[in-house]
């Protein structure tokens, strides 16, 4: 299992989500489920390649899109170790890949939660056009191809580009990455079929 960056809940003010829990640390868990019963086995704390601790709040490399603020109403400041997690994929040495839609990005972990790598349009790791995502709409389901070589990810919703806003356009994208070569990377449009029912958005993604 895989937190998201946190408990947060919409503000008065428009665009505005408040954190309660600002300094929270998304984490990965490891569940056994017996029964109809989970219980946790292992907790794993995402952390930088500095080995500090990742945050929930914004990512200083990224525009939120929204206002973050804590119960005081206190605007949080970004930081280079903001992270909302939201995609999940364990590999066989014990690691994960991340989707994390500040970036967006796909973040590399080791099997103790320490950064490895980080693809994202900022470096052009990934399409640079992905940065135009719409707010807290990023890079959201995460899969592999079965032959383990392919990571999958697609986005949350249509970018936000000249042609219209994001939540009336009934397309969005799947970025292929081929983990033996970090520079074979595709996007495809992904039209989703029923937009009215899915309000034009995605939350997850197999191979």
């Amino acid at each position: 299992g895989l937190t998201d960056r946190g408990p947060a809940v919409d503000g008065p003010a428009p665009g505005e989500k408040v954190f309660p829990l600002p300094d929270f640390h998304p984490q990965i868990v490891k569940l056994k489920l017996a029964d109809g019963t989970a219980s946790v086995e292992r907790t794993v704390t995402l952390r930088g390649t500095d080995g500090a601790p990742l945050v929930g709040v914004a990512d200083s490399q990224a525009s939120p899109g929204e206002s973050l603020v804590d119960l005081n109403g206190t605007v949080l400041a970004p930081s280079d170790h903001g992270l909302d997690p939201e995609g999940l994929v364990a590999m066989p040495d014990g690691g994960f890949w991340v989707s994390d839609e500040y970036g967006p990005s796909l973040v590399h972990f080791d099997a103790n939660g320490k950064e490895l790598e980080r693809l994202s349009p900022s470096d052009g790791t990934l399409p640079r056009e992905l940065s135009l995502r719409a707010p807290n709409q990023g890079m959201e389901g995460l899969t592999i191809t079965p032959d383990g070589t392919t990571l999958v990810g697609i986005m949350h919703s249509a970018l936000r580009t000249p042609a219209g806003p994001s939540g009336s356009v009934p397309v969005t994208r799947i970025v292929t990455v081929d983990l033996t070569d970090r520079g074979d990377v595709h996007e495809y449009l992904y039209p989703l079929a029923d937009p009215q029912q899915t309000k034009v958005a995605v939350s997850e993604i197999t191979a």
